[in-house]
C-alpha cells in the first residue's frame, strides 16, 4: 500500500512533469494542463489519479499505467535522443569560440616550416638538427634542437663573449698586448693566418686582433690563446650558463682537436642553446653597445658564404658563425653554421643548423644548410 504522498508523485510522473514533496504545484505545464493540487488519499497503485482542469471544473483521470503505444513512443524518443548526441553537428561547433586566424596561421606555417626543413635535410644523409627564434613570432624550425652535435668552430663565439666580458670587468683590454708564444702554436699544421703570418711566433698580438681572428677567420691558433686568457674551458662554460643559455658544452681547444678526432664530441651545442644565445646578443646583450656592435662587426662575414646566407636575397644583413670539421672516411663529421639574419621590417631572425656525420658532399651539405636558412627566411616574411 502507498501513503498520499506516494500516490501524488506518481500522479504527477504520469502527467509527464516534475513534482514537489508535499504534493502542491504552482501552475507549470503538464500534459494536464491548469492543474493546481492532485488529490490525496489514492491507496491503490492502479487507482486513477485525478488531473484537474481550473478553467471547466471537471475532473480527468490519468492512468497509473502507460499504454503500450505510449511506452513504445518515449523508448523511441530516448533512443533518437541518444544518436543525436552521437552525431556531429556543424551548427553548434560553428559556435564554439575558436582560435583566431593569425594563431591558426601561425600553427600552420609553423608545422609546414618543420616538414619543409625536415624534407631537406633528407640530402645531407646525416644528422641534421635546427632552431630558430623570431622576436613577435610563433616560428618553428625545430628539427632535434636538443641534440648535442660537435660545434667545432662554433663555440668560437660563446669564447669571443666571455673574454669580452673579462674585458667589461676591467680585467682584460681591448688594446693590451697578448704573447704568442711557441707552445701556442698547431703543429705540424692548422688553419691559422695568424701562425701562418708568425710561424716562429714570439710576437705581441692585440687583443682586440685575436678576437677579430678567431670570430671572423675562424683562427684555431688564435682561438686557443683566447682560451688561455679565459682560463680554459670551465670559466667559458660557467659564463654562458650564467646568461641563461643552456646545452653549451666546451672541453677541448683546437689543439686538442687536431689531435684526436673523437674529442670533438666532446665539444657541443645544443641548437636550441645556440638560438638563445643568438637572442641574447641581439635582444638584451650583456655588454655595452660599443662592444656589442663590435661583436656583430666581427660576425659578419668579409665575403658571402656559401651556408646560411647562400640563398638569401642581396643584402641582407647576417651575422654568424659557422664551424667545419674534416672528412674522414667519407664522413663530414660537422658542417654548422648560426646566424643572426636581418629582416626587411628590422627584426632579426636566430637560426641554427648542424649538419652531423654527414656522408654527403661539401656542396650537399652546404646547401642544406642554405636551402633551410631560406626557408625560415620565407616564412618569417609571412609572419607580421
Amino acid at each position: 500500500m502507498r501513503n498520499a504522498e506516494g500516490v501524488n508523485r506518481l500522479a504527477l510522473h504520469n502527467c509527464n512533469s516534475k513534482y514537489v514533496n508535499n504534493g502542491d504545484f504552482h501552475r507549470k505545464n503538464f500534459n494536464c494542463r491548469g492543474i493546481e493540487r492532485i488529490g490525496q488519499g489514492f491507496s491503490h497503485p492502479r487507482q486513477p489519479a485525478p488531473c484537474v482542469y481550473k478553467r471547466v471544473r471537471r475532473v480527468y483521470y490519468a492512468p497509473m499505467r502507460l499504454s503500450k503505444l505510449m511506452q513504445w513512443k518515449m523508448a523511441s524518443s530516448c533512443v533518437t535522443a541518444f544518436f543525436m548526441f552521437l552525431i556531429p553537428r556543424p551548427i553548434l561547433s560553428a559556435q564554439t569560440p575558436s582560435a583566431s586566424p593569425v594563431t591558426t596561421a601561425n600553427a600552420s606555417s609553423g608545422s609546414s616550416l618543420q616538414e619543409q626543413i625536415r624534407s631537406i635535410a633528407v640530402d645531407a644523409h646525416g644528422k641534421v638538427s635546427v632552431a630558430c627564434s623570431l622576436p613577435k613570432s610563433k616560428l618553428n624550425c625545430d628539427l632535434d634542437p636538443q641534440a648535442h652535435p660537435p660545434m667545432q668552430s662554433v663555440f668560437k663565439l660563446p669564447l669571443a663573449l666571455a673574454v669580452l666580458h673579462q674585458v667589461e670587468l676591467g680585467k682584460l683590454s681591448l688594446d693590451q698586448q697578448v704573447r704568442f708564444t711557441p707552445e701556442d702554436r698547431i703543429l705540424p699544421h692548422a688553419y691559422s693566418p695568424l701562425q701562418d703570418k708568425y710561424p716562429e711566433a714570439n710576437v705581441d698580438v692585440p687583443l682586440r686582433e685575436l678576437l677579430r681572428l678567431s670570430v671572423t677567420l675562424s683562427d684555431n691558433v688564435a682561438a686557443d690563446i683566447l682560451l688561455r686568457l679565459a682560463g680554459g674551458p670551465q670559466p667559458v662554460n660557467a659564463y654562458i650558463a650564467s646568461l641563461g643559455v643552456t646545452g653549451f658544452h666546451l672541453q677541448d681547444g683546437e689543439d686538442v682537436l687536431h689531435r684526436d678526432v673523437s674529442a670533438q664530441y666532446r665539444n657541443w651545442f645544443e641548437p636550441s642553446g645556440a638560438v638563445q644565445l643568438l637572442r641574447k646578443i641581439s635582444d638584451n646583450s650583456p655588454f655595452t653597445v660599443e662592444h656589442t656592435n663590435l661583436l656583430l662587426n666581427w660576425m659578419h662575414a668579409p665575403a658571402r658564404t656559401k651556408r646560411l646566407e647562400a640563398d638569401l636575397p642581396d643584402g641582407t644583413v647576417v651575422a654568424h658563425k659557422s664551424g667545419t670539421s674534416d672528412v674522414d672516411n667519407g664522413v663530414a663529421h660537422a658542417t654548422n653554421d648560426i646566424a643572426l639574419i636581418t629582416l626587411p621590417d628590422g627584426r632579426r631572425l636566430a637560426i641554427a643548423v648542424f649538419v652531423t656525420d654527414s656522408t654527403a658532399d661539401d656542396a650537399t651539405r652546404e646547401k642544406v644548410i642554405a636551402r633551410i636558412g631560406r626557408a625560415a627566411y620565407d616564412a618569417s616574411l609571412r609572419k607580421h
